[in-house]
């Protein structure tokens, strides 16, 4: 088939896009989207966001879902910084890099940490979050996942066990009952479940994990244990090798007919 040379560039050019996300919040907009393989939001030394900050009132419940939409046997953790983003990985250091039981830290360490929480295997996972009963400005929720399918497990810098996920918010003693994007906007994902229309929460998830919230800096890496990433420059470059590969055929047609 003529155009058969072109399905292994475009089939490659397809899956840089996505392979470095492995799983993506639903529910709220994450700090930097799809890159999540540097601690402690995604990118390394990256900055709070001014286009993606929620507000709400402090104490407020907060359903979060995500979507693992490339599986790994693993758990998560949430945890929630009063200012900034300083989060500590649950990988930890241990003779044995292969031992799940002495390299990943699953206790809650810290008053809003809520650890361990088990990898189910549907592809959209929720949970109930209380967010800290107190007011700040810099605030950051952050949503990990440790993966331990891929040993060995290393602490940063080499760490490559772990996805993140943050969301900048604000929590105001004025502000709204319901997680709200400071512009005004609900969360744009739509209510997920146990959530009404404006995104809070109701019924017997109202209640569900009340009271467990009760938290942390990551290194990533392309290489080790975890999945290879790929970024935009590497969708870039791809896309350029299609376009030459292209004009190059077309080049040689013309010559051909010639």
């Amino acid at each position: 088939m003529k155009l058969a040379w072109l399905a292994a560039p475009i089939a490659l050019l397809s899956f840089s896009q996505v392979a470095e996300a492995h799983l993506r919040l639903t529910s709220h907009e994450a700090r930097y989207g799809d890159s999540q393989k540097q601690g402690p939001c995604g990118l390394t030394d990256g900055e709070r966001t001014t286009d993606k900050v929620y507000i709400a009132k402090p104490g407020t419940q907060v359903m979060l879902t995500w979507d693992e939409f490339i599986n790994h046997p693993s758990f998560y953790r949430i945890d929630f910084d009063l200012d900034g983003a300083d989060f500590v990985n649950p990988v930890v250091a241990c003779a044995d890099k292969t031992s799940i039981e002495d390299c990943f830290d699953t206790t809650n360490v810290g008053p809003y940490m809520v650890n361990n929480i088990p990898d189910d295997p549907a592809a959209v996972q929720s949970y109930v979050f209380t967010l800290p009963d107190v007011e700040c400005t810099n605030c950051t929720l952050q949503v990990i996942q440790a993966m331990h399918d891929k040993p060995p497990f290393e602490t940063s810098p080499s760490n490559n066990d772990i996805y993140y996920q943050c969301i900048d918010i604000i929590l105001d003693n004025n502000g709204p009952d319901v997680l709200t994007l400071v512009d005004g906007t609900a969360p744009d994902a739509g209510p997920g479940p146990g959530e009404d229309d404006a995104g809070a929460v109701t019924g017997a998830d109202a209640g569900l994990n009340a009271g467990d919230a009760g938290g942390d800096d990551g290194g990533g890496g392309a290489s080790g244990s975890g999945c290879q990433t790929s970024g935009s420059s590497q969708s870039g470059g791809l896309w350029l090798l299609l376009l030459g590969a292209l004009w190059w055929r077309r080049r040689s047609a013309s010559g051909a007919e010639a």
